[in-house]
């Protein structure tokens, strides 16, 4: 898979969610950065998108990203590509938070394995 790829050799990650949809994809995305990247200095921030919109089901929406980002010891932040709320800001949330990491190298996910070295990175990829 592709993800793989991407999911090995980031240290940033955004991932998007604006419906009841999105989730499952989501999760899935954030269990394998999980899996991949034990031991390496990450930064991951889940975006609930379309902030400028309102209503009963994108509160829901909101709520449930917070959880998932809660869950997995993520930031989680909004915007709006259509007015350009805070758009910026989440690129460079998550570019500050990896290199913060980088720089101290404190894993940002959960360990699940023991045995694998901590290696030291000097540049910061995002996906």
């Amino acid at each position: 898979m592709l993800i793989d790829l991407y999911v090995r050799h980031s240290n940033a990650f955004i991932v998007c969610v604006n419906q009841e949809d999105d989730f499952e994809t989501a999760e899935l995305i954030l269990r394998k950065i999980q899996k991949e990247c034990d031991f390496r200095p990450l930064a991951v921030v889940v975006v609930s998108t379309k902030c400028d919109l309102s209503g009963d089901g994108l509160s829901g929406t909101k709520g449930r990203a917070v959880r998932l980002a809660q869950q997995y010891i993520c930031d989680w932040m909004t915007c709006s590509a259509k007015t350009g709320e805070d758009v910026v800001e989440v690129f460079e949330q998550a570019t500050r938070m990896a290199m913060l990491r980088i720089l101290d190298g404190a894993p940002q996910m959960p360990q699940r394995r023991k045995h694998r070295k901590q290696q030291s990175h000097t540049k910061c990829n995002m996906m």
